[in-house]
C-alpha cells in the first residue's frame, strides 16, 4: 500500500490574534463606528470614503500584526552591518541547567569524569573521633568512636557530609581518578555540605563453581560467554550515556538540562538509580541471571568457592565484585548429559564515549534574519488617486479648494501615520530594548519627515525630536519608567523581583547586570565555594555574587560567607586540649548552618539593613540556618584577613590531600 503524502495546508480556524484577521478587524471597527456616530453616520458601505480610509487603516494594522508575529529570533536580529547589544538571554543549557542538587546529581557528575565506571554517594561514616556535646559544661569535645557516651551528653551525627565511592575503569590510575573526581565534585559542592571521603574501590574477585545444561539448539561457547556478560553487568552495571541528538530523538528534551552539564554524554537516570552497589552477592540472583540467557536449560549448581555452604558472599566495603574467570570453574553439559569443554573468553573493555561538544549540548535557537520591521508605507499610498492625497495626484491648475481639502486629508492621515510609524519603529528597536547596557532608551517615533515629504504640516508633527517631546518629558522620566517596566518583565520570567524605583537610572544598570549574571547566580544559587580551585581561579560563592549584584553593593560592602560544616573537627584536632569548643549555644553548631559577616550599617539606616537582611534570607536555600553578624569597619577588615587566610590554608590542605600541585 502506498504511503499517503501529507501536504501543508492553511488553518481554517480563527487567527491567532485579531491583528492577523483583516475581516474581523474591519467588522469590529465598523461596530465601533456605529456606536460612536449613532444616527449621524448611516452609510457603512464600501463606497463610503470614511469606510475606505478605515479599511486602509485596518490593512496597515494587519501589516503591523504580521510583523509583530515574526519569529522572535528574526525580531532580535539587528540590521546587517550593525552589532547587536549584549543580550540578556542565554542559551537553554546555561539558563536551565544547574549545579548538583540531589544525590543522583552528584553521582551523575562523578561518573562523568573520565576513568570512572560507576560511583555512589552516601552519608559519611562516623569519624574515629566524634564530636560530643556536654550541656552541663556547655562545651564540645572529641570522643573516640569506640567509647561509650557519657550520661547527659549527646554524640553528634553531622548532616551534610558525603562519602563518595568510585569504581574506576580498567587500566587507570586510582590516584588520578580520585583527584579528578574530587575536582569535579568540589565544583558541584552545595552550601553547607562537604565530602568527608572519596574512596576509589578496588576489585574483589568472585570465584564461582558453575554447572549448566544446554538446550538442544544452543551453542555452548556463545551461551557461556553470554552468562559471563550478564554476571559482569550484574556485578558492575554500566550506566548508558546518550548524546543530545539521541535524547531529543527519544522525545525527552527536558533531560538535556536535568542537573549538572555533562561532558561525556547524558546519563540514563533510570539506569543510574538501578545501579546499586552490592554489599553481598546472592546465589539466587546469579541463578536468575544465568537462566535468563537463551540456550540455558537448567542450572545444576552455582557455588561460591570461598563459602561453599553459604547462599551469599559478603563484599568488603572498599571493593566492587568482579567475576574471577581464571579461578572459577565452569561446567557445561549437553542435552544428553555429556560434559563439554569450552574456553571462557574475557570480555573486551568498553569504549569510553568521547567528550561532547558544547554546540552539541546547547540547543541554541536558529539564527534569525533581518526583516526590516521599521519599513512603513504611509496610509495615503494605499488610497485611490481620486482622494488626491498621493504625491503628484493634483496638478497646479487644480482649484484652491480642492488642494486645501487634499492637504487637510493628508494632515488627518498624517496623525495615523505618526502613530503607526512609531509602532513599527518600536518593533525595529527590539534588539536594543531586549539588550543589556545603554540605560533608558528614547521613545522610538519613526522618521516621519522622510515618510511624508509631501505633507504640509506643522514642524512639530514631522520632526522626530519634537514628536518624541509630545510622548515623553524632557527629563526622560518616561524613558526610565518604560525601561524599568521592561526589565521587571524580563526578571519576572525568571521568577525574580528586584526593588522597583521607576526613576532610578542606577537601578536599570543593576537589573541589566543581574539579568546577564542570572545563568550563573541562578543555576549555582545553592553552591559553595570551590575549595580545590587554584588561587587565580578562586571566585566568590554564587550567593555572595548574587547579593552583590542584586543590591548593588560596593567591594567594601562585600559580605563574607562562612559554612559551619567546613569548621567541623578534623583528624588533627585530636591532639588539642579539651574542650574543642567552649560556650556552645546549640548542641550541633556545624550541620547545615552558615554565618554571613557584613560591615555594620551606619546608625539610623535601618532601611538598608532590612533590605540586605531580606535579600540574603530570600536567596538562601530553605534547609539552611543562617546567622548574620554585623561588624565595625576595623573588625570587618580583620575578619576579611582571617577569612582569606583560613580559606587559603584550607585550599592548600585539600589540594595536598588529593595530590594536586599548586
Amino acid at each position: 500500500m502506498a504511503e499517503a503524502i501529507t501536504q501543508p495546508v492553511l488553518s481554517a480556524g480563527p487567527a491567532e490574534h485579531i491583528l492577523l484577521d483583516y475581516a474581523a478587524l474591519r467588522a469590529d471597527a465598523i461596530k465601533e463606528l456605529e456606536r460612536l456616530t449613532d444616527t449621524r453616520w448611516t452609510d457603512f458601505n464600501a463606497h463610503d470614503p470614511g469606510i475606505t480610509i478605515l479599511e486602509a487603516l485596518c490593512y496597515a494594522l494587519t501589516d503591523f500584526g504580521y510583523r509583530l508575529f515574526h519569529p522572535l529570533p528574526d525580531l532580535l536580529t539587528p540590521k546587517p552591518g550593525e552589532v547587536a547589544p549584549p543580550s540578556v538571554f542565554a542559551g537553554p543549557i546555561a539558563s536551565l541547567s544547574c549545579r548538583a542538587v540531589t544525590v543522583d546529581d552528584l553521582r551523575a557528575a562523578a561518573i562523568d569524569v573520565p576513568g570512572v565506571r560507576n560511583a555512589w554517594v552516601e552519608p559519611a561514616l562516623p569519624p574515629l573521633q566524634v564530636p560530643l556535646h556536654d550541656p552541663a559544661k556547655n562545651t564540645l569535645e572529641l570522643l573516640p568512636s569506640d567509647q561509650p557516651t557519657p550520661d547527659g551528653s549527646t554524640r553528634l551525627a553531622l548532616k551534610g557530609l558525603w562519602r563518595v565511592l568510585v569504581e574506576p575503569e580498567g587500566g587507570v590510575s586510582p590516584n588520578q581518578v580520585e583527584a579528578d573526581v574530587a575536582a569535579r565534585l568540589h565544583g558541584e559542592r552545595a552550601l553547607g555540605e562537604d565530602f568527608a571521603e572519596i574512596l576509589v574501590l578496588g576489585e574483589y574477585g568472585v570465584k564461582l563453581d558453575l554447572a549448566i545444561e544446554l538446550t538442544p539448539d544452543a551453542q555452548g561457547e556463545a551461551v557461556l560467554n553470554a552468562i559471563g556478560a550478564r554476571f559482569d553487568a550484574y556485578f558492575s552495571p554500566t550506566i548508558p550515556r546518550r548524546s543530545a541528538a539521541e535524547v531529543l530523538a527519544l522525545g525527552d528534551p527536558a533531560a538535556l538540562v536535568e542537573g549538572p552539564m555533562p561532558r561525556r554524554g547524558l546519563p540514563d537516570r533510570a539506569a543510574l538509580a538501578a545501579a546499586r552497589r552490592h554489599r553481598a552477592i546472592y546465589r539466587s540472583d546469579l541463578i536468575r541471571e544465568a537462566m535468563a540467557v537463551p540456550g540455558v536449560a537448567a542450572v545444576r549448581h552455582i557455588i561460591f568457592m570461598e563459602r561453599k555452604e553459604h547462599w551469599s558472599l559478603p563484599i568488603p566495603d572498599d571493593r566492587v565484585p568482579v567475576l574471577d574467570r581464571a579461578a572459577s570453574i565452569f561446567a557445561v553439559f549437553s542435552p544428553g548429559g555429556d560434559l563439554v569443554t569450552i574456553p571462557f573468553k574475557r570480555p573486551t573493555s568498553a569504549k569510553t564515549r568521547p567528550a561532547l561538544r558544547g554546540s552539541e549540548m546547547d540547543r541554541a535557537p536558529a539564527a534569525g534574519r533581518w526583516r526590516n520591521p521599521a519599513a512603513f508605507r504611509p496610509i495615503a499610498a494605499d488610497l485611490p488617486p481620486t482622494y488626491a492625497v498621493g504625491e503628484g495626484t493634483l496638478t497646479a491648475s487644480a482649484p484652491v479648494e480642492r488642494r486645501v481639502a487634499a492637504s487637510r486629508l493628508r494632515g488627518y492621515l498624517g496623525i495615523f501615520d505618526i502613530i503607526l510609524a512609531g509602532h513599527f519603529a518600536q518593533l525595529a528597536e527590539l534588539p536594543a530594548l531586549f539588550g543589556a547596557g545603554g540605560g533608558a532608551k528614547p521613545y522610538p517615533v519613526g522618521d516621519v519627515q522622510e515618510l511624508l515629504p509631501h505633507v504640509n504640516a506643522p514642524k512639530i508633527l514631522t520632526d522626530s525630536d519634537d514628536l518624541r517631546g509630545l510622548v515623553e518629558n524632557e527629563d526622560a522620566a518616561d524613558a526610565l519608567r518604560r525601561r524599568n517596566a521592561l526589565l521587571n518583565h524580563l526578571l519576572a520570567r525568571f521568577g525574580e523581583d528586584l526593588p522597583n524605583d521607576p526613576l532610578a537610572e542606577e537601578l536599570i544598570t543593576r537589573k541589566e547586570a543581574f539579568l546577564q549574571a542570572l545563568p550563573m547566580i541562578g543555576g549555582s544559587r545553592g553552591g559553595g565555594v570551590d575549595l580545590l580551585a587554584l588561587p587565580n581561579e578562586v571566585s566568590d560563592p554564587p550567593l555572595v555574587r548574587r547579593i552583590m549584584v542584586e543590591l548593588g553593593l560596593s567591594v567594601d560592602e562585600k559580605p563574607l560567607l562562612l559554612e559551619h560544616i567546613l569548621l567541623r573537627p578534623q583528624p588533627g584536632d585530636v591532639g588539642q586540649p579539651a574542650p574543642l569548643l567552649d560556650l556552645v549555644t546549640r548542641a550541633d553548631p556545624f550541620s547545615l548552618q552558615l554565618t554571613v559577616v557584613l560591615p555594620k550599617i551606619e546608625p539610623g539606616n535601618t532601611v538598608k539593613e532590612k533590605r540586605i537582611t531580606a535579600a540574603i534570607r530570600n536567596a538562601l536555600p530553605a534547609h539552611l540556618v543562617c546567622w548574620l553578624v554585623w561588624l565595625e569597619p576595623k573588625e570587618m577588615e580583620e575578619a576579611r584577613i582571617d577569612y582569606h587566610t583560613w580559606l587559603a590554608a584550607t585550599r592548600r590542605a585539600r589540594r595536598a590531600r588529593f595530590g594536586m600541585k599548586e
